[in-house]
């Protein structure tokens, strides 16, 4: 009831505006990506697009998980030779789909580091998504920067080491870090750790450039967004307050994956244009 009620608001609200040339995603530099977990109970990265291309989307996050990529080729990952990756990249293009975000990885040495940069430049990737040791930041900010590749660093639930934003915003300050590195959380994981959302991003200000941002309730899980108990349209309005630009991810664990991401872009698409003409009351 609370998402339909929602959107029937802010539906006027996006028929006002309808005449205008951008949308407020548009306006506010946002885009969505779906990543390819979401479909793998479909066995496949190949399958997953076909899914994926369903929701109207088509940037695309994936892995180096179990999921295989099909067609002969398995896990993507560094090590797959130059033909297998080719074949990667014309099977994405054929589908009209876009490799957007690659993790979550991490190399134990300054060679392994430097491998998966280099598939990563090969591959197109947009962003890196990591928990690197400690040790190895300075040296993954110096390889984020030398290859133009940035790396967002995720948060598992505790005890992991970046389970609390203010370890790597810590970091930061201490290493002198540069913005190449940044926080990519999944709000999902503070909660499932008792933290807020919301004033976790608070805390963030400034190094978010990249979040997983997932509606849930405890006794019901992962839901669309705008249906579930956590304060999406707050997350969304603090993000504009910071002024974020950058991708928002999909990742889902159900059986409705379509359904679910297709409803949370129509909602998506309502509160974009909403927060672009109304402040947050805090």
């Amino acid at each position: 009831m609370k998402y339909y009620m929602i959107t029937l608001i802010l539906f006027a609200i996006h028929i006002v505006g309808f005449g205008q040339t951008k949308s407020g995603a548009e306006k506010l530099n946002w885009t969505l990506s779906v990543h390819t977990v979401s479909f793998i109970k479909e066995n496949t990265i190949n399958e997953s697009l076909d899914s994926i291309k369903a929701t109207g989307l088509t940037k695309v996050d994936t892995y180096r998980g179990t999921q295989h990529v099909g067609l002969g080729i398995d896990t993507l990952h560094y090590w797959l030779d130059k033909k297998k990756l080719d074949k990667v990249k014309k099977l994405f293009k054929d589908k009209g789909m876009e490799l957007n975000h690659f993790g979550v990885i991490q190399g134990e040495s300054e060679e392994e580091w430097r491998d998966i940069f280099e598939f990563a430049k090969y591959m197109g990737v947009k962003m890196l998504i990591s928990e690197p040791e400690y040790k190895d930041l300075k040296l993954v900010d110096k390889l984020s920067q030398e290859y133009g590749i940035p790396v967002g660093i995720h948060n598992h639930p505790a005890p992991t080491k970046y389970w609390h934003p203010s370890t790597i915003m810590s970091y930061f300050k201490t290493l002198k870090l540069s913005k190449n590195i940044g926080i990519y959380p999944d709000t999902n994981n503070w909660a499932y750790s008792g933290l807020n959302p919301l004033e976790m991003l608070k805390l963030c200000e400034g190094r978010v450039i990249g979040i997983q941002l997932k509606d849930r309730c405890d006794k019901e899980g992962i839901l669309p967004w705008g249906t579930g108990c956590m304060d999406v349209i707050g997350m969304l309005h603090e993000l504009k307050r910071q002024n974020f630009n950058g991708n928002i991810s999909f990742e889902y664990f159900s059986n409705s994956n379509v359904e679910y991401i297709s409803k949370s872009v129509d909602y998506f698409n309502y509160v974009t244009e909403y927060i672009n003409n109304h402040r947050a009351n805090y």
